[in-house]
């Protein structure tokens, strides 16, 4: 089956209920349904799969729980105990990924992703979660598509969240000041013609459901 089928397909359990259950003792985000989609997804191969903003690891335990084959990297300054009064993120971080046993399957750095320079190469599967405000998001996606496999899914969430940085209007699409992800991804989907858009779901602030593939 391909990347976009099993997309669809992990997209449509969730609705349907098929769930994955994660404790609310793990603090975050990541509704049950999009963790749901997200494990769904990875079950289906041995798929290498990028975290960018992790946060305490709600989404990360849903990607990676059920799914032991999979290689993972995160990509998340918030998790760099050297900086003063964020240090307890990377402890509920570090707490939770030993407790659900994912350790070994991860490869973390702590930093900005606009910043990173290290090697990750044939990523399947991609979930942007870094920085809301106005630009970031854009910044992430162009870095993303390098680590990216010939084909592969980036799940973008908060698609529709408010607040955020002010807006700088990008030409040919109408800019929403209160969602600067949606208008930043806009930006993105404009200049690659490589992506395009496969899915939207609404769970919480709603992600989209972007298809790469490659120009030969």
């Amino acid at each position: 089956m391909s990347i976009v089928n099993d997309t669809l397909k992990a997209i449509e359990q969730a609705s349907l209920g098929l769930k994955f259950i994660l404790p609310d003792e793990v603090a975050g985000w990541c509704p049950t349904e999009l963790g749901s989609a997200l494990g769904t997804l990875l079950l289906s191969g041995q798929r290498k799969y990028l975290e960018v903003g992790t946060f305490c690891g709600r989404s990360l335990i849903y990607a990676l729980r059920t799914n032991k084959q999979t290689k993972a990297w995160v990509i998340d300054p918030l998790l760099n105990s050297m900086i003063v009064g964020i240090s307890p993120v990377y402890t509920h971080w570090e707490n939770n990924v030993h407790k659900y046993e994912i350790w070994d399957q991860v490869t973390l750095y702590r930093e900005r992703i606009e910043h990173f320079q290290g090697e990750i190469k044939d990523i399947d599967i991609a979930f942007v979660d870094g920085n809301h405000d106005s630009g970031h998001t854009y910044e992430a996606l162009k870095k993303v598509q390098n680590y990216l496999a010939d084909e592969a899914i980036i799940i973008v969430d908060d698609y529709e969240i408010y607040g955020g940085g002010a807006q700088t209007p990008y030409p040919g699409y109408e800019i929403d000041i209160k969602a600067p992800v949606k208008t930043d991804v806009h930006k993105f989907l404009a200049e690659t013609p490589e992506v395009t858009v496969i899915a939207y779901t609404p769970w919480l602030n709603s992600q989209i459901y972007l298809h790469f593939r490659r120009s030969k």
